[in-house]
């Protein structure tokens, strides 16, 4: 049997209650837009008002906003995805969420990534901060 990609056709499939949850934050917003129920989320850590807006407008089927809400992560997607967890802290710390100490195998994201990271977050957190 094949599956096609969008989330909605996978619904006949699974049980009752079942949740169906994108791990990608690039492809959220398509996932969600194809049927989806939701993200498990890296970005979401560092911009939970932003996510929130973009679920919502989502769920109302408003796409123009969240395409346009959704445009305002692509600066923060680039490092989170490709330096991962040390980038998620660096990010946080510089939200004063945490401290940016890493564990041994861990190295924080050189200088040139800590400040793409530093102007995707101030970009993200302007309008819609952490709290």
């Amino acid at each position: 049997m094949s599956i096609a990609p969008n989330s909605a056709s996978w619904r006949p499939l699974l049980p009752a209650g079942f949740r169906l949850l994108s791990g990608d934050d690039a492809t959220a917003l398509g996932f969600i837009a194809g049927g989806g129920d939701g993200s498990i989320s890296m970005i979401a850590n560092v911009a939970p008002g932003l996510c929130r807006g973009i679920f919502a407008c989502c769920r109302q089927e408003n796409w123009q906003a969240a395409r346009a809400l959704h445009k305002r992560l692509a600066p923060l997607e680039a490092p989170l995805s490709r330096e991962g967890v040390p980038a998620l802290k660096t990010a946080l710390s510089m939200l004063g969420l945490m401290q940016p100490d890493l564990r041994l195998r861990l190295v924080e994201p050189e200088a040139a990534v800590a400040r793409e990271i530093a102007s995707a977050v101030a970009a993200v957190t302007e309008q819609y901060p952490a709290a």
